[in-house]
């Protein structure tokens, strides 16, 4: 428990700020949504759709007609390609940075942690990410439902708002655990926050040329993809598929990290 303490006490200024800047965006965007993309009538303005309609990118990235003409809609695209990206590069930056601040700060706290062994410091750093990235799916969760509800005066899809809350949690352990398993293969990385970004940036690229190209194969390199709004209204729920392939991924990269982590020597640098 020590060093899961040691954890949580060291990114707890990151985990609030983070916290509040995403819920003062969630307060602004929704409504902001709200009247950008819907016309006096209740219904997505004309111009929007036809828009939409035409535009190649928009229909990659999910926003189709049909979705964005329901009230969910809005709330689908921004939790889609807005919050998790978002929350993604904060997942893997938080992945990364737990195994990289030794090397950046040119210390090994872990040597304050003696008699736990390597496997113990690792999944208690693992806990930590994990209780982190659940207190920020959480706010998301609480925050966007009274917003949400306050926007549309409580006439939405709750189903449908689960079923999007929850999958930006799972991208969250997805890109989070890719962060720990980086994080733990190269632990000089200098720059974590920036690395993390390029990783979600490429991404979204793969998800973005595997529309293009119509290719199935490509979008399983790219978690965006997995839960997209219209996906998920159009079947009624998940591609049981993605969320299979994302849980395995998760597995593979968190002791696939292990692995690494545990062989390494540590250098101390005075």
């Amino acid at each position: 428990m020590a060093v899961f303490k040691y954890e949580l006490h060291q990114t707890r200024v990151n985990l609030i700020v983070w916290i509040i800047v995403m819920s003062v965006m969630i307060i602004f965007l929704l409504p902001a949504f709200s009247s950008f993309l819907v016309d006096g009538s209740g219904e997505l303005d004309s111009s929007i759709a036809e828009s939409i309609e035409k535009n190649e990118f928009l229909k990659a990235v999910d926003m189709s007609v049909d979705f964005l003409s329901k009230p969910i809609g809005m709330f689908g695209f921004l939790t889609s390609w807005v919050f998790s990206l978002a929350c993604g590069c904060y997942a893997l930056f938080l992945g990364m940075s737990t195994f990289t601040k030794e090397y950046m700060h040119q210390t090994a706290d872990f040597i304050m942690t003696k008699p736990y062994t390597r496997g113990q410091i690792y999944f208690s750093k693992l806990l930590a990410a994990t209780v982190n990235n659940l207190i920020i799916g959480i706010s998301y969760v609480f925050v966007s439902l009274v917003t949400f509800f306050l926007v549309t005066k409580g006439q939405f899809d709750m189903r449908m708002f689960g079923l999007l809350s929850f999958s930006l949690i799972m991208l969250q352990m997805l890109y989070m655990s890719l962060g720990i398993l980086v994080g733990a293969a190269f632990p000089r990385t200098q720059k974590p926050l920036l690395t993390s970004i390029g990783i979600v940036f490429v991404t979204v690229m793969i998800g973005a040329l595997a529309y293009v190209i119509n290719s199935e194969i490509l979008v399983y390199f790219a978690p965006p993809k997995y839960f997209g709004g219209s996906v998920i209204s159009n079947i009624g729920g998940y591609n049981i598929k993605y969320v299979v392939w994302l849980w395995l991924l998760v597995i593979a990269f968190v002791f696939s990290g292990y692995n690494i982590f545990r062989k390494k020597d540590v250098i101390l640098v005075l």
